[in-house]
């Protein structure tokens, strides 16, 4: 099964999870809050499928296709952050002990699992057919287009790093450190800084969180 597949086949098994959860539940404020954040849930995953549905309209674009991954790694983020939004609520139910019909540990799983095909999914392969982008040409490309932005002279880890955010798309900053372990942290820190200053990356945090994508 593809990873299309199954992100469509977990998301589905979280929803119906879920909706059985709220229709065991007495609690009026819980039920209500816990199909808010569901709702919440859903809108971020429909967007995410009408932005996934402009691929044929940017495959021969080179610029259309960097806006196309940048859009699909905002609404990446949403997601998780919904996730981990009802994650916490489920915590909270769970100690009140107010689930009765649902497993908190199976929807728990589904939902970590969605989480990580989140963060994995990929759309390099449909992309690539119609436009040929190396990691040098990117990071010319914007170093040119931002004109404001400070030189920055950029080594092989530099276009590693880059490449590696380029194809996961959505990429949270203990993932980098993971991907190059051999490398001290603080270099690595410094590298995406100096990525973000040359107009490569973005950098986007939720509290304690971090993560990074391609510039448009």
């Amino acid at each position: 099964m593809g990873s299309e597949d199954n992100l469509i086949k977990t998301f589905a098994s979280c929803f119906r999870l879920l909706a059985k959860l709220n229709a065991g539940m007495q609690n009026s404020f819980f039920v209500n809050l816990l199909a808010g954040e569901s709702d919440k849930l859903l809108a971020e995953y429909v967007k995410f499928l009408k932005i996934k549905c402009t691929t044929s309209q940017v495959v021969h674009n080179a610029r259309l296709a960097m806006s196309y991954r940048n859009n699909v790694a905002q609404c990446q983020c949403a997601i998780v952050n919904q996730i981990k939004t009802i994650l916490n609520l489920l915590n909270i139910l769970n100690y009140l002990n107010l689930i009765k019909l649902v497993s908190p540990l199976l929807l728990e799983r589904e939902l970590l699992k969605l989480q990580l095909l989140l963060l994995n999914y990929n759309r390099t392969e449909p992309l690539s057919r119609g436009i040929e982008v190396s990691n040098n040409s990117v990071i010319k490309e914007n170093n040119y287009k931002n004109k404001n932005a400070k030189p920055v002279k950029l080594n092989v880890l530099h276009k590693q790093i880059a490449g590696f955010i380029q194809n996961k798309k959505l990429v949270q900053n203990i993932e980098v450190f993971g991907q190059f372990a051999d490398t001290t942290r603080r270099t690595l820190k410094r590298k995406l800084s100096e990525l973000i200053k040359a107009s490569v990356i973005k950098k986007q945090t939720k509290g304690k969180e971090v993560y990074y994508f391609p510039h448009q």
